[in-house]
């Protein structure tokens, strides 16, 4: 909030008391906070080398859209291209001034929308490029500790 309204020194102070008690507590911190003022106090260079730190971090954690997977990818493009038919589709279907039934046709493609966004997050997180191929065998002991 500091940042928002300018006070980018007491925000630097607020992130070293972070950082320091983070440390001693031994939790991850908070490395959005530092970008976040970076990029506000418009430092370009230091604003793009904690970004790409911060997504290289986060793709070998193998955490969040930072995966590379195909069905987010076409999804981003599709969806892309259907919000700006949203924009327009009515008034083409209706003229400058559209009537209630020319909106219907983008009222469906909305919907769409978000049924494929929902069916492109499932196949990203199912990837089959980063699922195994073939279950381990579960050993004796699992099996005795399951049964025993």
């Amino acid at each position: 909030m500091l940042v928002l309204t300018g006070e980018f020194d007491r925000a630097a102070e607020l992130m070293t008391e972070e950082l320091a008690i983070t440390q001693a507590a031994g939790i991850p911190h908070l490395p959005n906070a530092r970008l976040i003022l970076a990029a506000w106090r418009g430092r370009e260079a230091e604003t793009t080398e904690l970004h790409e730190t911060l997504v290289q971090e986060a793709t070998e954690r193998g955490e969040g859209a930072t995966r590379k997977s195909p069905a987010l990818a076409a999804n981003e493009i599709c969806t892309s291209l259907a919000v700006v038919a949203l924009a327009v589709l009515s008034w083409i279907l209706g003229g400058w001034i559209p009537s209630r039934s020319d909106f219907v046709p983008s009222l469906l493609l909305a919907l769409a929308i978000g049924f494929t966004s929902t069916a492109a997050v499932i196949m990203s997180v199912f990837d089959a490029e980063s699922m195994p191929a073939v279950a381990p065998e579960p050993t004796m002991e699992a099996v005795d500790d399951g049964f025993g």
